[in-house]
């Protein structure tokens, strides 16, 4: 099963967090594909994680052995 929605690396300069950029990007990319989204958050960035779970993304996998450790997270579309 491959990921076809994939986000590999979203970033938003700290001068411009809180600000709802990273909401409005993935809102963007979501109106784009017809599949669920999907993304890696390192998992010692707990902030990134909360914010993919407020966000609607839920934990797919945890890949503890990659380097650094990941999440892969998931967003499915709603219907």
């Amino acid at each position: 099963n491959r990921l076809l929605a994939f986000v590999h690396l979203l970033f938003v300069d700290p001068d411009w967090q809180r600000m709802s950029v990273g909401h409005r990007l993935i809102e963007e990319m979501d109106k784009r594909t017809q599949r669920p989204l999907t993304l890696k958050c390192i998992i010692e960035n707990k902030p990134a994680l909360a914010f993919y779970k407020r966000e609607g993304f839920e934990i797919l996998r945890e890949n503890r052995n990659d380097v650094p450790a990941d999440d892969t997270l998931i967003k499915q579309k709603n219907e």
